[in-house]
């Protein structure tokens, strides 16, 4: 089960992750950070989803960066 500590690290991530990633839209970033979280649905153990999420994010749109800049 969330927990109102978790929502809010999470919405942490996305503040961290459009903040890395300025080019990025704040609205793909969130629902990527959804996405990611609602992978971790059903988990009983709940302390390490935030970081969990923001490591999945960041690789994510590491990815997606490198992808731009050479297309670029």
């Amino acid at each position: 089960m969330k927990t109102p500590s978790e929502d809010q690290a999470v919405d942490q991530v996305v503040d961290r992750m459009s903040t890395k990633y300025p080019l990025m839209a704040r609205s793909h970033i969130q629902g990527m950070v959804s996405q990611v979280h609602a992978g971790f649905r059903g988990n009983p153990v709940r302390s390490y989803v935030p970081v969990l999420v923001e490591r999945q994010v960041k690789a994510r749109l590491a990815q997606e960066a490198l992808a731009l800049a050479a297309a670029g």
